[in-house]
């Protein structure tokens, strides 16, 4: 059993991968859209202006995710002695998957309008929220489950 400081440890870092995910998809469809030009903002300020426009938001909807998914999904497989990372980074991924849905739904009007976007598979988002959970929650345990041999 991990102590209670990597724990907390834990808990407080790995939302923090949220951001990057959308930061690099960012970059890849500025990159796909257009390759960078003279007149474009140069890279370091294009990376500091995403991250400073779209980082708080997206480490709120971390943390949100985090305390109202994450507590209880950790506290059922640190009770079934689970310390496989696939276990979590599936975990993580259907928590990704369950933020994008509850994000569909508050977004659209109707629910015939969220469930046909929330299955669209041309949908980028739907791939980044399943991505973004994955990464931090594999993040999570790597924190967890570290040592040095």
């Amino acid at each position: 059993m991990a102590p209670l400081s990597r724990v907390l440890l834990a808990f407080l870092l790995a939302p923090w991968i949220v951001p990057f995910v959308f930061l690099a998809y960012a970059w890849i469809t500025l990159l796909a859209a257009s390759p960078l030009r003279q007149h474009d903002l140069n890279p370091l300020e294009l990376t500091l202006g995403a991250l400073f426009m779209f980082g708080p938001m997206s480490v709120t909807f971390a943390y949100c995710a985090e305390l109202i998914l994450g507590l209880p999904v950790w506290l059922i497989l640190r009770r079934r002695h689970v310390a496989s990372r696939v276990s979590y980074a599936t975990a993580g991924a259907g928590m990704g998957l369950a933020v994008h849905l509850a994000m569909s739904f508050f977004a659209v009007d109707r629910i015939a309008a969220v469930f046909a976007r929330f299955t669209d598979p041309s949908n980028p988002y739907l791939y980044i929220c399943i991505a973004a959970g994955a990464l931090s929650a594999t993040f999570f345990h790597t924190i967890l489950f570290f040592s040095r041999r």
